[in-house]
């Protein structure tokens, strides 16, 4: 009868462990498998030298267009330079401003002009203090470092939303004085510029 009783329990284990087994190998079958994350998108093409040169050529010939003798720089998003033109009787001044305008852009994301709209100050101040000898320029309150210059001449060059470069125009016409204003009038010779770039970069 023990040997009977034994062996009884023995089967109802069994039955009961097959039971769990199959309920588990029946979740682990419903349970959805977790599907791989979807690779990275692959980052935009940098600005080719060739497609640099084109943008910098199309902002010097509208520039040209208006009397207004500049420099022009395409920098990619490591911030070299990988073309620089200038008009023939450039101010060494303009080589600095391209520089500083183009770093603005990329730290900030946004035109330089609207860098120093968004400062909501006077930026003919700025222009006057930039070349102080100190870490940083000060305008109406408003602290700038040096190596920004918040006026208009530099705009981002703008990929599948990833900031790609900058291309940046500065200079003076014979009939423009220099100052904020004028800068404001080379801006629209950067926009030409970069929409070359662009073109080029969309139809690869």
């Amino acid at each position: 009868m023990g040997v009977d009783l034994n062996v009884s329990k023995i089967a109802q284990g069994w039955r009961a462990g097959t039971f769990a087994g199959s309920v588990a190998i029946a979740l682990l079958s419903a349970t959805p498998a977790f599907a791989p994350p979807p690779p990275p998108k692959p980052m935009p093409a940098d600005i080719s030298l060739d497609l640099a040169l084109q943008g910098a050529q199309a902002a010097m010939a509208a520039c040209a267009k208006i009397r207004e003798h500049v420099a022009v720089a395409v920098v990619d998003r490591a911030e070299h330079i990988r073309v620089l033109l200038v008009a023939d009787g450039y101010d060494r001044d303009w080589l600095q401003s391209v520089q500083r305008q183009a770093h603005t852009v990329l730290k900030t994301g946004m035109s330089s002009g609207d860098y120093g709209n968004s400062l909501n100050h006077d930026p003919r101040r700025i222009l006057a203090a930039e070349n102080a000898d100190r870490d940083e320029q000060t305008a109406q309150g408003v602290r700038v470092p040096i190596l920004m210059q918040p006026t208009p001449g530099a705009v981002p060059v703008m990929k599948a939303g990833v900031l790609v470069g900058v291309v940046s125009v500065s200079g003076n016409g014979p009939n423009s004085p220099y100052g904020y204003e004028y800068m404001g009038q080379v801006e629209p010779c950067a926009i030409v510029g970069r929409d070359k770039i662009l073109s080029g970069l969309n139809s690869r």
